[in-house]
């Protein structure tokens, strides 16, 4: 004859595990958000204020080279003709050169005047940007805009001066990656988004 009472105890102990269980899932504290609030925020901060005042200077120079562009765009075909006079008054060339030498200032001065203009323009935005870039980056914000200005910065005839942007934007988008400043800016996007709320 089966043995019901066993059947009976078997069941009982599998409830009572499966309640014990559900019971500990329940006691179990919910898990606090990545980003610690204002500490995250301040030690983000931290890592990113240096590379953001270079960013700054980057973008500042262009700014200046730009401006000095501008002063000196009409002085530009007096400075092609200066070009051409020495040309044609250095005896070390032999004459047979000189008139080739003269064309082809002549056709370079004719090929990149009409650039300068949309160049110095287009410039003068990619400064702005990067001016701008840089004070977000020290506040966490805009992070899209951050390495926006920081990839422009990295480009030769936007940084006013040779390459020098190029080291600077690496580290920003270096900086960009690293776990503090990454937690610093979703600690900074909880802070301002009023409908987002912590655990309880």
């Amino acid at each position: 004859m089966p043995d019901y009472d066993d059947d009976d105890d078997d069941r009982d102990r599998d409830r009572d595990r499966d309640r014990r269980r559900y019971e500990d899932d329940d006691d179990e504290p919910r898990r606090p958000r990545r980003g610690g609030g204002a500490g995250s925020i301040k030690a983000a901060k931290a890592h990113t204020i240096v590379p953001a005042v270079f960013l700054i200077i980057v973008g500042l120079i262009s700014l200046g080279s730009v401006g000095y562009g501008f002063v000196m765009l009409p002085q530009f075909d007096e400075n092609i003709q200066a070009e051409i006079k020495k040309v044609e008054n250095n005896p070390a060339i032999p004459a047979q050169q000189k008139q080739a030498q003269i064309d082809l200032i002549q056709k370079i001065a004719d090929t990149i005047k009409p650039l300068l203009m949309p160049m110095y323009v287009l410039a003068g935005i990619v400064g702005v940007l990067t001016v701008l870039g840089g004070i977000l980056f020290m506040n966490l914000k805009a992070k899209w805009l951050v390495v926006l200005s920081s990839i422009l910065s990295m480009l030769p005839f936007t940084s006013g001066c040779c390459c020098v942007g190029l080291p600077i934007g690496i580290w920003v988008i270096v900086a960009l990656n690293n776990p503090i400043v990454r937690d610093g800016y979703e600690a900074a996007s909880r802070k301002s988004s009023p409908a987002d709320e912590d655990y309880d």
